[in-house]
C-alpha cells in the first residue's frame, strides 16, 4: 500500500520505493533519496503535463449516468476550490501526512483547471498517456472511455 512505502524505506525495510501523494513533498525530511522523479522524466520525454488519476466510465454506461457522475463530481471539486477549508477534515481522515500546509500544497498542485476540463493540453497528455499504455498491451481503450469539463 503506498502508505508504507514510505516507512519501509526510511526503516531500511525496502531498497526503492515509489513516494505519490504528499510524500512529494515530505520525503526529504523523511531522511530519503531521489532516484527519479518519475513527474518530471514524464514532462521532459512528452512535453505534457502528467496525467495522475482520472474518471474512467465502461462504454456500456448510459450517457445520462456518465452526465449525472460527471455533474457530481464536478459539483464537488467546485466547492472543495471555493472553500478549501471546509474539505480539510476530510482529507486529514484520509492522509499519509498531517500537516495542513503540506495537504493544501497537495491540493493545489493536483486540483487546477485541468480537474475541471482537460482541455486541448489535458486531452493530449491523456492520449500520449493511452498510447504508450496501448504499445505496452494495457488498456486498450476497448471498453473505457474517459470525461472530462
Amino acid at each position: 500500500m503506498f502508505s508504507e512505502i514510505m516507512p519501509r524505506l526510511a526503516a531500511g525495510a525496502a531498497d526503492f520505493g515509489v513516494c505519490i501523494h504528499e510524500g512529494r513533498f515530505t520525503w526529504q525530511r523523511q531522511g530519503l533519496g531521489l532516484v527519479e522523479d518519475l513527474g518530471s522524466r514524464w514532462e521532459a520525454d512528452t512535453r505534457c503535463p502528467l496525467p495522475l488519476g482520472g474518471i474512467v466510465a465502461s462504454r456500456r454506461l448510459p450517457d445520462d449516468t456518465i452526465a449525472t457522475v460527471q455533474a457530481v463530481v464536478r459539483d464537488s471539486l467546485r466547492a472543495a476550490v471555493a472553500d478549501p477549508q471546509r474539505a480539510l477534515p476530510t482529507m486529514r481522515r484520509h492522509a499519509q501526512e498531517f500537516d495542513d500546509d503540506v495537504l493544501m500544497r497537495h491540493v493545489e498542485i493536483y486540483v487546477n483547471a485541468w480537474t475541471d476540463d482537460l482541455g486541448a493540453t489535458g486531452a493530449r497528455a491523456l492520449g500520449e498517456l493511452s498510447a504508450r499504455a496501448a504499445a505496452v498491451g494495457v488498456g486498450t481503450g476497448d471498453t473505457l472511455r474517459v470525461f472530462s469539463g
